[in-house]
């Protein structure tokens, strides 16, 4: 580029620059909090309210047992155990919480109904009712684009697990573990995992891509769509390797980088290296191309493995890995890497939109893990479990309370939308909330006293068919709420 070309960017003599971060186009907008904030709502009864509107008690079918015959528990044994799962309370301290309800029924309960599919199916069906809701669309960047982030959050464990591990910085002198999720830019969760705090995010992010193509894409074949999917992370779900993964799974990486000047550009050939060209940013090594081309068949006999579904991408990426320069398809699969992050750096650098939508997802996602915090309270966040299946189904009920805050919140800002008279309102209404997120929880009460033979809760005016059927306001940027 050009020297002034973009004011971000300082470029030194000797070649090397840096880049000023942007301001993604994403701020804690005080809108949607101070709307949402007019109706106290405590966490049961919107669960409560979510389940009526999406029925997602219908998920939770009982697990086959011989010769025990038990009748379909009532709906506020199902709900009791997700928030006492969800929040990490325990079963015994919301026993102690609750008005009619014993440690019996929650444990036969969750033994009974609550296997990692059903909580699953569940969380999908939650996920695909926000589409319902056009206000969701408003976070789109782009009609033919799907746009997700992933991120870790920590978390200390204090039973022996096969996953938990030191770490300082984190854990201090504890264990911990990590609980690694996705969501889009509707801000919905649609991906949870848990991994040991040591292992690299990067196959576990590979996996969860795959994973989530079906849910992503309506469980249309998402290879033949019109519609592309764009993946972020941080710099810990960063690996060329999975450059090349990622974008053979026709998901183009895009990860927030941290200190992305001192990573190494590559060119595809020598008359782009610096020094051969007046680029004042230029790659200064060039790519294997007799390598990726000897070995490029194996490299779509790997792909075709991974979408096979035979062995999951972190398992079998964590053994390349361990192989080094030993395996020879896989040096060429990181060759093929180094050039697809070249590409990124450089479109980091020149396109102010790419950098903008990049940050914002990861901001979204971080502040995804803040609620998360906050939705996790129970005995002072820490994980009394150390078995990796009761972790997983301890994050999946609480992505499940998430997801239903979330739905809630949608549904409320539907409403108050709806009630709007003229269309400048509307617009203002649509551009405020477009500025901000529905991440928001300040009008939830996580806790309290819970009374589960009152569940017949109803916190919006308008009907709920008419709530799906509203039509917005163009919010286009060609649009003059002046005019208006």
């Amino acid at each position: 580029d050009k020297k002034g070309a973009n004011p971000k960017l300082k470029i030194k003599d000797d070649g090397t620059w840096s880049l000023s971060p942007d301001k993604a186009d994403f701020d804690d907008s005080k809108f949607i909090p101070t709307l949402l904030g007019n109706n106290q709502v405590v966490l049961y009864e919107m669960l409560a309210e979510i389940q009526k509107i999406t029925g997602f008690n219908k998920c939770f079918v009982k697990r086959p047992q011989r010769h025990v015959k038990r009748e379909r528990p009532p709906l506020k044994n199902l709900l009791a155990v997700a928030i006492s799962l969800g929040t990490n309370t325990g079963h015994q301290e919301l026993v102690k919480q609750s008005t009619g309800m014993t440690l019996k029924t929650l444990r036969d309960t969750e033994k009974d109904y609550f296997s990692l599919d059903n909580i699953k199916a569940a969380n999908e069906l939650i996920f695909g009712e926000i589409s319902n809701f056009a206000l969701s669309t408003i976070y789109y960047a782009k009609d033919n684009e799907i746009h997700t982030a992933s991120d870790g959050l920590k978390h200390v464990v204090e039973a022996d697990s096969v996953l938990s591990n030191h770490s300082f910085k984190y854990f201090g002198k504890a264990k911990g573990i990590v609980n690694y999720r996705g969501a889009d830019e509707r801000q919905a969760f649609f991906h949870s995992d848990v991994m040991a705090p040591g292992e690299r995010e990067a196959h576990t992010m590979i996996d969860m891509v795959l994973n989530a193509k079906p849910l992503l894409f309506d469980h249309e074949p998402y290879e033949d769509s019109s519609t592309k999917h764009k993946h972020s992370s941080d710099s810990h779900g960063f690996t060329n390797a999975g450059f090349a993964v990622l974008f053979l799974l026709n998901t183009a990486f895009a990860p927030r980088l941290a200190d992305m000047s001192k990573l190494t550009l590559f060119a595809y050939e020598n008359r782009y290296k610096y020094g051969n060209t007046t680029n004042r940013i230029a790659p200064k090594q060039t790519i294997n191309k007799k390598l990726i081309r000897d070995n490029w068949k194996d490299i779509l006999r790997l792909i075709v493995t991974l979408k096979s579904g035979e062995v999951s991408p972190s398992n079998l990426l964590k053994k390349l890995h361990a192989r080094g320069k030993g395996c020879k398809y896989f040096e060429a699969l990181q060759e093929f890497g180094n050039l697809l992050k070249t590409q990124h750096i450089l479109k980091m650098i020149t396109d102010e939109e790419t950098r903008r939508s990049v940050h914002k997802m990861q901001n979204r996602v971080e502040l995804g893990n803040k609620l998360a915090r906050a939705v996790f309270h129970g005995q002072n966040a820490v994980l009394k479990t150390g078995s990796v299946r009761e972790m997983k189904k301890i994050f999946l009920c609480q992505d499940l309370l998430i997801n239903s805050l979330i739905l809630w919140n949608y549904i409320y800002l539907h409403d108050h939308y709806y009630k709007l008279e003229t269309d400048s309102e509307k617009l203002e209404t649509i551009l405020s909330m477009k500025r901000g997120s529905v991440l928001c929880w300040g009008h939830v009460n996580m806790g309290g006293r819970l009374n589960w033979d009152d569940l017949e809760i109803n916190s919006f005016d308008t009907p709920l068919e008419k709530l799906k059927n509203i039509q917005l306001v163009d919010f286009s940027e060609e649009v003059d709420i002046e005019q208006l």
